[in-house]
């Protein structure tokens, strides 16, 4: 299993990004974390910045590949911004459909699905949500160390 991260934002939405991943794959051992970091080739406001941190060794960081959920995020976000313009919300049900089939978006408030995900899973979104780090915080200390460098 790979659970697939678009990497998006600054450094603080990287974190929350990446702590979610990293929640979720707690529930799943084998799974691989890659990081799509892609956009930060066009994104001229803000760079990928996690290079400074100690990664989990399942971590993989992806800066050039496509990726398998490619058309499924284009295809999301230009449903998502029709629906808004029409009804000023934003799509939940179809959120919580897609999360059924291993699309995770997630926003200001997400939690950690309960149900067993398919064989590989995607995250898109900032997932700035307090809760499923505060209850994962004595596995979230270790991943978030900066590495070592020398003053030489």
């Amino acid at each position: 299993m790979d659970i697939y991260v678009r990497m998006r934002g600054g450094l603080g939405n990287q974190m929350f990004q990446y702590a979610y991943a990293i929640i979720l794959g707690n529930k799943y051992p084998v799974a691989n974390i890659i990081l799509d970091v892609r956009e930060y080739k066009h994104y001229l406001v803000r760079s990928f910045e996690m290079f400074d941190f100690v990664l989990d060794e399942r971590t993989v960081i992806n800066e050039q590949n496509k990726l398998p959920y490619d058309t499924i995020i284009k295809v999301y976000r230009i449903y998502q911004r029709v629906y808004f313009m029409i009804h000023k919300v934003r799509p939940y049900k179809l959120s919580r459909t897609l999360c059924k089939k291993g699309y995770i978006i997630g926003g200001r408030s997400c939690s950690v699905p309960e149900v067993s995900l398919p064989k590989n899973t995607f995250l898109y979104g900032y997932f700035q949500s307090a809760q499923p780090l505060l209850n994962n915080r004595s596995l979230l200390n270790s991943h978030f160390s900066l590495k070592e460098y020398s003053n030489k």
